[in-house]
């Protein structure tokens, strides 16, 4: 955050100035019900572990964010907020993020944003969005691309990540079926493929090169729900690949022109995906239930059980 005076919360119906130092940029962030669910859901998550965390100053933030999410997921018949303005595209891994958001409020302060949009967004996804060959996520519920119904590995790394909050064993049942279509080995070196073996995608911006079939954002973040999910054997085993390419695009640094190549595995986003799943407690077992056990305070859960 800023650094500068603190002022009121951020709320509906509101319109807020900060000005810091001399030095500062000036910025305004408008009311939070203009703002749209792609805007705020990751704001949202930073602002539940703040709270988590102790600090109270976004506390009043959290709830109002939380508040507006859920009524963005709830209006929607596919149970998926709407992204962006002029973006038709809703990818399923955002909602999850967004469910996330709202399970950290509830947590932190006695709320219940998270239990009806992610029971709903649950029963869609079982029923509308599931690959029948594999049983995993799609990817993009509108289906604006030619890849939306296919499972992507960005995507699968990204939602089991965040399903551990709320929805714990559909994200150990996605992880495992994740791990079986798309974990693959070669030359040494294993990754999660960007698509299944069966479909011909390309890259885009979402998974960052692809290389053999392997993708670096797919890789990258199943490090990180590795960590999140409590397997040492795939962290271990994603790890050391990853610790192998690094240690080559250090070495490949010293070659004149290679600096875009090597930006790759270097940049800020990739750095901060790397050190996160270092962590050993990022993953939170708050509110977990066992495979055999029915979770009567939170029904959603018991969804897709197996």
């Amino acid at each position: 955050m800023v650094s500068g005076r603190k002022e009121h919360a951020i709320g509906k119906g509101e319109q807020t100035d900060r000005q810091g130092s001399k030095n500062s940029n000036e910025y305004k962030v408008g009311p939070i019900n203009q703002l749209d669910a792609g805007h705020l859901e990751h704001l949202n998550i930073i602002a539940g572990l703040s709270c988590a965390l102790g600090d109270r100053e976004y506390a009043e933030v959290n709830v109002r964010i939380s508040a507006h999410l859920n009524e963005m997921s709830l209006t929607q018949d596919n149970a998926h907020a709407r992204l962006l303005p002029h973006v038709k595209m809703r990818w399923s891994a955002d909602q999850a993020a967004i469910l996330k958001s709202l399970w950290l409020c509830d947590q932190n302060h006695g709320t219940d944003f998270h239990a009806k949009p992610a029971e709903k967004w649950l029963a869609f996804m079982s029923e509308n969005m599931t690959d029948p060959e594999t049983g995993l996520f799609q990817t993009e519920v509108m289906r604006v691309k030619r890849y939306s119904r296919q499972p992507r590995g960005c995507a699968l790394a990204y939602m089991a990540h965040y399903l551990q909050s709320f929805a714990p064993e559909v994200a150990s049942h996605q992880w495992k079926l994740f791990k079986r279509a798309m974990l693959k080995t070669r030359l040494g070196l294993t990754g999660f493929r960007e698509y299944l073996p069966s479909y011909a995608g390309k890259w885009t911006p979402d998974s960052g090169p692809i290389v053999g079939g392997v993708g670096i954002a797919a890789t990258g973040l199943g490090l990180k729900a590795a960590r999140t999910l409590s397997d040492p054997e795939a962290h271990g085993i994603l790890k050391r690949s990853v610790d192998r390419a690094l240690l080559g695009i250090r070495l490949i640094n010293f070659v004149p022109g290679a600096g875009i190549i090597t930006s790759i595995g270097t940049d800020l986003l990739a750095s901060a995906i790397y050190s996160n799943s270092l962590w050993v407690g990022y993953g939170d077992p708050r509110e977990q239930v066992g495979a055999g056990q029915k979770d009567e305070a939170h029904p959603h859960r018991n969804i897709m059980r197996n």
